[in-house]
C-alpha cells in the first residue's frame, strides 16, 4: 500500500476485499483508514463495515474528524449503527477531544449520540465540554439534544460541588430563556443530588 502507483495501491485495496474477515485483516485496514489519500480511507473504512473492537470503534470516531466529508459521514454511519456494547468501551476523553475538534454541527450531532450511548452505558463524561457543544449549536436540535444529555448525565454521573459553580458560570452568560432555564434544571439536579 506504500506505493506511489495507483494501479498497485487498487490492486492492494482488490486483494484485501477478498480475504476473510479477521483481526489481521482490519489491522491493516485500520493503518489505511489514516493514509493521505482519501480514496484509500474510503476503500479501507468500506471494508472494516461490519467488523468490531476497540481498534475499529476509534478509527471509525477519528473518521468524524477527517478533512474529507465522505470519510466523515462513514465515520457517523458506523458509530450510530451500532450496539451500545460495541462503542462503550471506548475511552471517554478520546470521545470528548473528538466532540470538541468536530468540524461541524452534523459531527458533534453524531458524537453526542455516541455519549449519549456512553452515559446509558454508565460513561461518565465531563459537563462543560456538553454545554459548550449546546451553547456554541446553531441548529436547535443539537442544542437541545446537547442539554438533555447534560441533565442525563447530572442524573447519572458522580456528582461535585465545582459543577454547581461550572453551571453558575455558564447561567452567567447571554442565553435565551429555553437555554437558561435547562442549565437551571441542571444545576437544580446537581445540588439535589449533592444534598443526598
Amino acid at each position: 500500500m506504500a506505493s506511489i502507483d495507483t494501479e498497485v495501491r487498487a490492486a492492494a485495496l482488490l486483494t484485501l476485499r477478498r480475504l476473510p474477515r479477521s483481526v489481521d485483516r482490519d489491522r491493516i485496514l485500520v493503518k489505511l483508514a489514516r493514509e493521505s489519500d482519501p480514496d484509500t480511507r474510503i476503500a479501507a473504512l468500506e471494508m472494516l463495515d461490519g467488523s468490531h473492537g476497540r481498534e475499529v470503534a476509534e478509527t471509525f470516531l477519528d473518521a468524524l474528524l477527517d478533512p474529507d466529508p465522505i470519510v466523515q459521514r462513514q465515520g457517523a454511519s458506523w458509530l450510530v449503527m451500532q450496539q451500545q456494547e460495541a462503542v462503550a468501551f471506548l475511552d471517554t476523553q478520546r470521545v470528548t477531544r473528538a466532540l470538541l475538534a468536530a468540524r461541524t454541527e452534523n459531527g458533534r450531532f453524531h458524537i453526542i449520540q455516541l455519549i449519549e450511548f456512553h452515559v446509558e452505558s454508565g460513561g461518565v463524561y465531563a459537563f462543560g465540554p456538553i454545554i459548550d457543544v449546546a451553547l456554541e449549536a446553531e441548529h436547535p436540535a443539537l442544542r437541545q439534544r446537547s442539554l438533555e444529555l447534560a441533565f442525563t448525565a447530572a442524573q447519572a454521573n458522580p456528582v461535585t460541588l465545582p459543577d454547581v459553580a461550572t453551571i453558575s458560570s455558564y447561567l452567567e452568560q447571554p442565553l435565551d430563556q429555553e437555554t437558561r432555564q435547562a442549565l437551571r434544571q441542571i444545576r437544580d439536579k446537581i445540588q439535589e443530588r449533592l444534598r443526598k
